[in-house]
């Protein structure tokens, strides 16, 4: 009986995982700017999509990729991943993009995880091996100020607001402050209440 209970708690959490994976994703064309610059402080006054799936030999698909020009004139390749279970592989994961990457586009690869599960944050962000040393800037969304996002013109970066730290408030206050942000928008009441809803998730 245990072990079914286990089971269904599992399937719980891989079903609340994947619609935070999927809202991120679909609201990623809004919300990429404002990730980029509040989170990585990067300045991106320019920036191109591109594909999501990459191929070479095989097909892998990211969660976001961008050709970007910050404001120091750097044109470079932004790959940015939604990670919502912690993965002991990311690191390697993350080195055999950088290189297909590198090898499709000729640029400079930065590369960001923003962490949004459950569980504590405990996957590396390095590979140091013999003759390989290899980084990419992972943050746990958890730790990020909700204030950044509240604040907001965009709806889909106000929602962000609850996967933020809430600095001590009840959570259900802080719903409650993502709500007020969204009724002060200037769309019609329909889109409101749908917005509003996906804030319980």
């Amino acid at each position: 009986m245990a072990k079914q209970s286990l089971t269904e708690t599992q399937g719980k959490e891989r079903a609340e995982n994947q619609q935070f994976d999927k809202i991120i994703r679909q609201n990623m064309p809004v919300i990429f700017p404002a990730l980029m610059e509040k989170i990585f402080g990067l300045r991106i006054i320019d920036y191109t999509p591109l594909k999501d799936k990459l191929q070479t030999t095989k097909q892998l698909e990211v969660d976001a990729l961008h050709r970007v020009t910050d404001a120091g004139g750097n044109t470079f390749i932004i790959h940015l991943e939604v990670q919502t279970t912690n993965d002991r592989g990311m690191a390697i994961r993350l080195l055999e993009y950088r290189a297909m990457l590198n090898r499709i586009y000729g640029l400079l690869v930065r590369q960001y995880v923003l962490y949004i599960g459950a569980s504590t944050l405990n996957m590396p962000d390095y590979i140091d091996e013999p003759a390989l040393h290899f980084t990419y800037k992972l943050i746990d969304f958890s730790k990020l100020p909700h204030e950044w996002f509240l604040s907001s013109a965009h709806i889909e970066e106000q929602l962000l607001a609850i996967l933020g730290d809430f600095g001590g408030k009840e959570p259900i206050k802080v719903v409650e402050e993502v709500v007020e942000a969204i009724d002060r928008q200037p769309i019609d009441r329909v889109t409101k209440i749908n917005i509003s809803s996906s804030c319980e998730f």
